[in-house]
């Protein structure tokens, strides 16, 4: 009997050994679970500010999107008036042209004028020298 006792003995301690190891496992699986829980819960985290983020860039995109358009439209208006502005300069550029075109119309008139007015003001002494000299006359035939 010494032998079973032996051989009890040795399953007996075999199965404490089994016990401790397994007793081992389900306490370093308990920690697995603990940081699995850790982990889904950082994940969890991790979504959530995910989540934030692609809100904020929807609405950022959205925000840039209607500035951008906006950007444009102004571009398209200051394009506009600057043809506008050149269309208006040209008439004046034109309007400009013809005015100095009359202006050296009226100053060719001025000069003749007054080549006239000196024609007509040496006829004139002219005459009165003329006159001066018939009264002359008339004084000595008198």
């Amino acid at each position: 009997m010494i032998n079973v006792m032996g051989f009890e003995e040795k399953v007996m301690n075999y199965l404490a050994e089994i016990h401790q190891k397994i007793t081992g496992i389900e306490n370093e699986v308990a920690g697995v679970k603990s940081e699995v829980a850790g982990v889904k819960s950082e994940v969890a985290g991790v979504k959530s500010e995910v989540a934030d983020i692609k809100k904020t860039v929807i609405h950022i995109e959205y925000d840039h999107g209607q500035k951008l358009s906006a950007l444009f439209d102004g571009y398209e208006q200051n394009t506009q008036a600057i043809e506008q502005l050149r269309k208006g300069q040209e008439r004046l550029e034109q309007r400009v042209d013809r005015l100095e075109s009359g202006m050296n119309r009226i100053v060719q008139g001025q000069e003749e004028l007054s080549l006239k007015v000196e024609q007509n003001t040496q006829a004139i002494k002219s005459l009165e020298d003329r006159v001066a000299t018939q009264e002359i006359k008339l004084q000595l035939i008198k």
